[in-house]
């Protein structure tokens, strides 16, 4: 459970409703009033995401207006591509930018990828026939319950689709016609 890794290193966090906990990096002096309105934010955005209508019933603010639904399904085709074992419980950064006057929730970076692409066999993430998000571990509603939601969601679903078709697709198909083989002459 991801409070159990942020609770015994002693770390600043804040934990939602669903028990999602996130570990605070910045700004580093946290007072009890910017942790009770990072919680407040973040539980308003699990509220959205996990009601049917997409609104947090007590702000009446839309999911999209409270996270950016383009970086939260890159980051989720990043997850699913790379086959990340860490994949939407752990290990997740976000932010809230200071230039954006919505205060809407990004996906970003995207970081800690040392169990991905097979490297960890748990799960049978070394068979390159199966997409990550057919496992039980990443569709779960109990270790996955943001983007196990998020996905059912028509508007991030289309834009899952959209993504993957228009940048992702193309990108991998270069890859394989022409980069590859770049990289390879580089190589050697």
């Amino acid at each position: 459970v991801p409070q159990v890794r942020v609770s015994a290193e002693n770390y600043t966090y804040i934990e939602t409703n669903s028990t999602q906990a996130l570990r605070v990096h910045y700004p580093t002096s946290n007072s009890d009033e910017k942790l009770s309105s990072l919680t407040a934010t973040f539980q308003s955005v699990e509220n959205a995401i996990m009601a049917e209508d997409s609104v947090d019933s007590l702000t009446g603010k839309s999911l999209s207006e409270l996270i950016d639904i383009d970086s939260w399904a890159r980051k989720y085709l990043m997850e699913e591509i790379s086959a990340n074992w860490d994949a939407c419980s752990v290990s997740q950064y976000f932010y809230s930018d200071g230039a954006d006057p919505s205060g809407r929730i990004y996906a970003s970076p995207v970081w800690d990828y040392d169990n991905t692409l097979g490297n960890k066999n748990a799960f049978g993430t070394e068979n390159p026939q199966m997409l990550y998000g057919n496992f039980e571990y990443v569709r779960d509603d109990l270790y996955t319950p943001w983007f196990y939601h998020l996905y059912r969601k028509d508007e991030f679903y289309n834009k899952v689709v959209q993504l993957y078709q228009s940048e992702f697709l193309p990108a991998f198909e270069s890859a394989i016609e022409t980069d590859l083989y770049d990289y390879a002459d580089m190589i050697s």
